[in-house]
């Protein structure tokens, strides 16, 4: 199964790599590719670049590690894990991190979790200036604080990464570098939404959190 965001289309040799990689798979996968900006005047932002193939470890943040807008995960994987979690995702009261979510999943599952530098597509976002990139980062943020609520002490391990964010906001505050550079994002609106994300997150579901399943 494929995902390709409707701003997004294919490298004409995606479709040939793809089955390359199909091939030399395991059954049960997740795995994603390059993205790259399809408008050079769009800021560089949502875009995922490299430039040869990284398996996930366990001590990277799944968020950003597969882009939902190239995302490939085999039949067999999604019956076992399920699909998207319908109350993350853009539209949702949660946001965003629905493929991040997808990701813990298949982690918790130990599938085979992979990204590929020659599937590509090329990213139409549209997105030209700082403050919408602001508004978009913030949506991110706000839903990986609503993932570290629906897992919470059961994966621990996910807890840390907004210890990290709180750490780099502090660091950034004596003189450190920014969460992004490029685009002027800071530290400290991630850390706010992560805690907005969560708290709005329990408020919702309290107790009644779906969390992952026994593998």
């Amino acid at each position: 199964m494929v995902f390709i965001d409707d701003d997004c289309t294919m490298a004409r040799d995606y479709i040939t790599n793809l089955w390359g990689h199909v091939a030399e798979w395991p059954d049960q996968f997740l795995c994603g590719g390059r993205v790259e900006l399809g408008d050079p005047a769009d800021l560089p932002f949502t875009i995922r670049l490299l430039d040869a193939r990284e398996q996930y470890e366990k001590g990277r943040h799944p968020g950003g590690f597969i882009h939902g807008c190239n995302m490939v995960i085999s039949r067999s994987a999604i019956d076992r894990i399920g699909a998207f979690d319908t109350r993350f995702g853009a539209g949702t009261s949660m946001r965003a991190a629905e493929d991040t979510d997808l990701i813990v999943r298949a982690v918790l599952a130990n599938f085979f979790v992979e990204c590929v530098a020659d599937m590509c597509v090329l990213h139409y976002h549209g997105r030209t200036s700082i403050s919408s990139v602001k508004r978009l980062n913030n949506n991110y943020s706000y839903g990986n604080g609503a993932l570290y609520a629906k897992y919470g002490l059961s994966q621990i391990w996910l807890m840390k990464f907004f210890y990290w964010t709180c750490r780099s906001a502090i660091r950034e505050s004596f003189g450190g570098p920014q969460l992004n550079m490029e685009v002027n994002l800071s530290y400290w609106p991630a850390v706010f939404a992560n805690i907005r994300g969560a708290l709005a997150f329990w408020a919702r579901y309290g107790r009644q959190k779906h969390q992952a399943r026994s593998y």
